[in-house]
């Protein structure tokens, strides 16, 4: 290939041009991970999303991941398209490989170089700045990003149509969202090189990374299953009640959930006395959320204010569950028995070998443990919500479903208008084999 001196500057311009573009790209992703996934107070937090471009990435951190994802490999390419005319141009000026032989060889050591200076320019040195100055990294890069994200996603989202079409020939799902790196690069992110995790911690780090995914209504407890101090009843009644359920925290309310009152202790009963027990006095503060507040901010009212239960309502107004700080915790670290809770309580009930009767809200990692299935990738967490994403809708009580991966028979038995109360699971021979 014959270049002018010209044209070798501006191959050279374009070499610069894309290294430090790779640069900035690969600086942002690793500065992104750091400032979502390392323990940065709020007053921080709230001084970098003052920057409008910040607030912009952060807030679109998939579909920003996926760009930048996808212009580092746009990258790659390009370099090794300019340096190799570039080194041919160099080789030819000395008088080098002017053989066919010495062609291959020149092939080669671009490649060689090509790898060489993107590994140390376009990957090392940014992503050892982005690590040491993630907020300032963010901020200088956000303006470039920013602009590059909107060039590339138009294109982007064509090639991810184009990919979701091939794979579902065979039957995969397309999962690229932000979450997809690994939780271990995460930590390392962080600063945690030796960190080795057992089975039991990556689940917990899945679960937890997965928080930011889901919202109130993927944990509340559906309003038919909510029992509830009724200050229209007698006080006997609703002592009866407290004994039956066996529960520390009530909703106090005047005549349904829709007008609650307030929640009270089952302590502060027991300090008044059985027969002189005046409901309203004891009433405490409880919080409210709408259905879409994200399960994060959620956890995070809770633990500001102490308490440990709030109504969820909808749009109108209406009361349609609770959710609990054990109940956010349990999509953290599975189901959490105390020493009272007995058997009957269990979310996965076994009736025979191959039979199981499962609640809805059965956190997806005890599902697997105890019918010996995985259930692959998925953004789920409960094993209502994932029948639910398999289906693409809200099935029926006395639906009958099969599912290819796992292989399973899935006969719903109870379920309402928002999600999946329980139902029956036989595990067919397949899935197990497909374990071993």
């Amino acid at each position: 290939m014959q270049l002018t001196g010209i044209d070798f500057l501006l191959y050279g311009a374009a070499l610069l041009i894309l290294l430090v573009t790779n640069a900035l790209l690969v600086a942002c992703e690793i500065s992104m991970v750091k400032v979502r996934y390392s323990l940065i107070d709020d007053e921080q937090m709230e001084r970098l999303r003052k920057n409008r471009r910040v607030a912009l990435l952060l807030d679109r951190s998939g579909q920003v991941a996926q760009v930048l994802r996808f212009g580092v490999l746009m990258v790659t390419v390009g370099l090794g398209l300019v340096l190799l005319p570039l080194i041919f141009y160099l080789a030819g000026k000395i008088g080098w490989f002017a053989q066919q032989p010495g062609k291959s060889v020149l092939f080669f050591l671009a490649y060689i170089l090509a790898v060489s200076v993107l590994s140390i320019f376009g990957f090392v040195l940014p992503r050892s700045i982005a690590l040491a100055h993630p907020q300032d990294t963010l901020r200088f890069s956000s303006k470039f990003v920013l602009m590059f994200v909107r060039l590339i996603t138009p294109w982007s989202a064509l090639l991810r149509s184009c990919a979701r079409a091939i794979l579902s020939i065979f039957k995969l799902p397309l999962n690229q969202g932000f979450n997809v790196l690994d939780y271990e690069v995460q930590i390392r992110a962080m600063g945690e090189e030796d960190v080795t995790l057992s089975p039991r911690i990556r689940n917990i780090l899945s679960n937890t990374l997965r928080v930011r995914e889901l919202d109130v209504s993927d944990v509340l407890l559906p309003r038919n299953q909510v029992k509830y101090i009724d200050i229209e009843d007698a006080v006997e009644v609703n002592l009866d009640m407290a004994r039956e359920t066996g529960h520390t925290r009530f909703p106090i309310c005047e005549g349904d959930l829709d007008r609650c009152l307030g929640l009270i202790h089952i302590k502060d009963i027991f300090r008044q006395g059985d027969h002189q027990v005046d409901f309203q006095r004891l009433t405490r503060t409880i919080l409210s959320f709408q259905e879409a507040t994200p399960l994060e901010e959620a956890l995070e009212q809770l633990l500001q204010h102490n308490i440990h239960m709030a109504i969820v309502k909808d749009e109108f107004g209406g009361a349609v569950g609770l959710v609990t700080l054990e109940g956010i915790l349990e999509v953290l670290v599975g189901d959490i028995q105390d020493e009272f809770d007995g058997t009957e309580t269990a979310m996965v009930h076994s009736l025979s070998k191959e039979d199981f009767h499962v609640d809805g809200l059965t956190p997806l990692h005890d599902l697997e443990e105890a019918l010996g299935i995985s259930v692959g990738e998925t953004e789920a967490a409960t094993f209502g919500g994932w029948i639910t994403d398999e289906l693409g809708r809200m099935p029926e009580a006395g639906e009958s479903i099969i599912t290819e991966a796992p292989p399973l028979q899935i006969t719903i038995q109870e379920a309402d208008e928002k999600r999946i109360l329980s139902a029956n699971i036989t595990v067919l021979p397949e899935a197990r084999d497909g374990e071993s």
